[in-house]
């Protein structure tokens, strides 16, 4: 059985008030999300409560899932939701210090890999939050502009929008940090 099969059955419990398929799903799908928090610019120090917020939030939400989009689409909403509110009522700080965004690639040696993924985390950290979120959601985890849309309640005009300028910003900030790395 597949993961979204699984995850579609789990879901389909859930909703009918099924405790045991609730808590397997908040098994399988802690890890992802935990990730996803991570790559939002979420602290260490949050984690775990934004998680749990999240959680919370998608328990009293879990009777309007429709699955027109994959659970995940949902639970990212979901969650990016929270992290906007927690943003607005903490002020929360932006850390991405482990995001993995940087894929081998041929003639790069590992150095030189973990150095452009530091730039890259840097260079996603100072994103606008929309562009963050928007970057994050479609290149980062992969989803389809129409998911990333209903995940941000946008436009999937709009998601493009984000997704090109951010990717231009972080052009922009990559080409000028290779240029102040660079002697003179």
């Amino acid at each position: 059985m597949t993961d979204d099969v699984d995850d579609s059955l789990l879901v389909d419990r859930a909703k009918r008030g099924d405790q045991e398929a609730f808590a397997r799903l908040v098994d399988t799908q802690t890890p992802p999300l935990r990730k996803f928090l991570w790559r939002l610019g979420v602290s260490a120090e949050e984690l775990d409560d934004l998680t749990q917020e999240t959680f919370v939030t998608l328990v009293r939400a879990l009777p309007d899932f429709r699955a027109t989009s994959a659970f995940r689409t949902f639970m990212f909403g979901i969650a990016v939701n929270v992290v906007r509110r927690a943003r607005r009522s903490r002020r929360t700080t932006t850390s991405l210090d482990e995001v993995d965004v940087v894929a081998p690639s041929e003639g790069m040696d590992t150095t030189d890999r973990v150095e452009l993924a530091a730039r890259l985390r840097a260079a996603i950290a100072r994103l606008p939050v929309a562009h963050r979120e928007a970057f994050v959601l479609r290149h980062v985890e992969g989803l389809p502009a129409s998911d990333v849309a209903r995940a941000l309640d946008l436009p999937e005009g709009s998601v493009r929008r984000l997704v090109f300028e951010a990717r231009e910003r972080l052009r922009w900030m990559l080409d000028a940090s290779r240029i102040e790395e660079s002697p003179r």
